[in-house]
């Protein structure tokens, strides 16, 4: 009479590597799709890489120094500005006025402008220019950024 009975450590082992693939093949199948709902196109190639910069509107090119969304640096770097704060250090530095003088009750504030400034059509920068940039601000709340008025 044959036996065809197994010894317990070949079972053991069979059912350790029966449940090993069990537990490969469920993991396995997790790490496999999504349900999301965005709608992704195949590239007409299948070794095409296709990147993505930006999924929002297009970039918006506003430089002008009064609206509340004007792109950062424009202050500055395209519009000069009376005096340049450094934000890292504190520093302040002379930029369109030479200098300026702080009055001791703090009141108001003293501009010497830098001799020899122009604006691109060739016109000397003047005092009336800085008034009149002062005046348009105050009398109109919504482009005061800075907190003048």
């Amino acid at each position: 009479m044959s036996s065809n009975t197994r010894s317990p450590g070949k079972i053991s082992r069979g059912v350790y590597w029966m449940s090993f693939l069990m537990v490969l093949i469920v993991v396995l199948a997790a790490c496999g799709g999504s349900n999301s709902t965005t709608n992704h196109t195949r590239p007409a190639h299948p070794n095409s890489l296709t990147l993505l910069a930006n999924e929002q509107d297009a970039y918006t090119q506003n430089y002008n120094p009064y609206s509340p969304g004007v792109i950062s640096g424009t202050q500055g770097l395209i519009y000069e500005t009376l005096l340049y704060v450094n934000r890292l250090d504190g520093s302040v530095k002379p930029w369109l006025a030479s200098n300026y003088e702080l009055a001791s009750d703090a009141q108001s504030i003293t501009f010497n402008l830098r001799q020899g400034v122009t604006w691109s059509d060739g016109q000397p920068f003047t005092s009336d220019d800085v008034v009149f940039t002062l005046n348009l601000i105050t009398k109109n709340s919504s482009i005061d950024l800075t907190g003048i008025s």
